[in-house]
């Protein structure tokens, strides 16, 4: 069985940018890590195959300033927020393309995933391209 901590604790409707990044990241800075990013880092995760914490945002709309608001900011990128959007479909890309046989689908995945070890090879320490994602 899966755990899951839902985290819908702040009910406000900051009226700027930065009143929402101060809500979200305790800063008004755009950069600073959120309160997911920390609370990812401190507790951890049990599934690397999956994002650490995910944001939803309203079917109306994201927040002002957007993805600042669940940024990892100076931290590793395996600590961002994954969006999972309100209207239509949750994930982008995620389904396989019409017209794309099961086999033709297994073999883009293998190859991509081939190309992303060998691009991650060749740039040691860049936290953006070693952040788990899902398994392909």
């Amino acid at each position: 069985m899966t755990s899951v901590c839902s985290a819908h604790c702040i009910p406000t409707r900051p009226a700027h940018a930065s009143g929402c990044l101060q809500l979200n990241t305790g800063s008004v800075l755009i950069g600073k890590p959120s309160l997911g990013s920390w609370l990812s880092y401190g507790l951890g995760t049990l599934n690397e195959s999956l994002p650490s914490f995910v944001v939803m945002t309203d079917p109306r709309g994201g927040p002002i300033s957007g993805p600042s608001n669940w940024t990892a900011g100076y931290m590793p990128a395996a600590f961002q927020g994954t969006l999972f959007r309100g209207k239509g479909v949750p994930l982008l890309d995620l389904a396989t393309p019409a017209n794309t046989s099961d086999r033709t689908q297994r073999h883009t995945l293998d190859l991509v995933a081939q190309l992303n070890r060998e691009h991650l090879q060749s740039r040691p320490g860049d936290s953006e391209l070693a952040a788990p994602h899902p398994v392909l």
